[in-house]
C-alpha cells in the first residue's frame, strides 16, 4: 500500500500526530511481528529520517518526519585517515563526557546491521552512544539504542557513569544541545531509555533529563 497510507494507519493506531516532511511517494510491502515502532519505521520509510516524541507518561504523541539525507562527497584517501578507527556516527558534537567506566568499557558485540555500518563485529560503548544520539539513519539509531540500553541495564558502574554524565551538563550546554540540529535525536534517545528501560533508576533519570532538555528547548517568555 502507499507509504502515506501506512503512516496514516500507524498514526490512527497509536494516537500520534504526523508532522514534518511528507514521505516520498512509493509502495510499501512488509510484515512485522512484535517489532518496536522505532525499528519498524526505518524499514517503512527507507532513507527518510524521523524522530519519535513521547509525553511525560511515556505515550507516543508525534511521529516527526525529516527530509531525506544529503549525499556526502566521498572522502579522498588523504582526507579519510584511518578508516578502521573511524566511527560511522559522523562528527562528534556529543555532549556527554563519560568516566572510565564508559570510555574503557570492553567492546560490545554488534548486531548484523551495525556490524555492517561499523565494518567490524564490535564497537565501543562511546561509539554506540554517539550513534544512538546522532546518526542520521533512523534504523541505525534504533539498533544502537537497543545495544546501549542493554549495556546500561546489565552494568551498574556503566549506568552510574552515564547518569553522572547527564548530571554534569550545564545550562549553556543543554541550551546549545536542545536548539542544535541533533537536539531532537538526543531527546529521542532519552525517550527510548525512559520508555523501554526495565531498570527503574535509569528509567526515572532518563525521564527527568528528557524534561530538562525539553525545557531548555522551549522558547522563553516574551519581554
Amino acid at each position: 500500500m502507499p507509504v502515506e497510507e501506512v503512516l496514516a494507519e500507524l498514526a490512527q493506531a497509536t494516537g500520534a500526530r504526523l508532522r514534518g516532511e511528507p514521505p516520498a511517494p512509493r509502495e510499501v510491502s512488509a510484515s512485522f511481528d512484535a517489532v518496536p515502532l522505532a525499528l519498524a519505521l526505518p524499514r517503512i520509510l527507507g532513507e527518510q529520517s524521523f524522530t519519535l516524541e513521547y509525553d511525560r507518561a511515556g505515550r507516543l504523541v508525534a511521529i516527526v518526519l525529516h527530509g531525506m539525507p544529503a549525499v556526502d562527497r566521498p572522502a579522498r584517501r588523504d582526507e579519510a585517515g584511518d578508516s578502521a578507527s573511524a566511527s560511522p556516527a559522523g562528527p562528534r558534537p556529543f555532549p556527554l563526557v563519560l568516566g572510565r567506566a564508559g570510555t574503557r568499557h570492553r567492546p560490545l558485540v554488534l548486531p548484523p546491521g551495525l556490524a555492517e555500518a561499523f565494518g567490524r563485529e564490535h564497537g565501543t560503548f562511546v561509539e554506540l552512544l554517539e550513534m544512538a544520539a546522532l546518526a542520521e539513519d533512523g534504523l541505525r539509531r534504533a539498533e544502537a539504542s537497543q545495544v546501549v540500553l542493554s549495556a546500561l541495564e546489565r552494568e551498574h558502574r556503566l549506568r552510574r557513569a552515564f547518569v553522572r554524565a547527564l548530571g554534569a551538563l550545564d545550562a549553556a550546554t543543554l541550551a546549545t544541545l536542545a536548539e542544535g540540529p541533533t537536539g531532537a535525536r538526543f531527546q529521542e534517545l532519552l525517550s527510548y531509555l525512559a520508555v523501554h528501560s526495565r531498570e527503574p533508576g535509569l528509567q526515572k533519570k532518563a525521564a527527568v533529563w528528557l524534561e530538562t532538555l525539553r525545557a531548555a528547548a522551549a522558547p522563553g517568555p516574551s519581554p
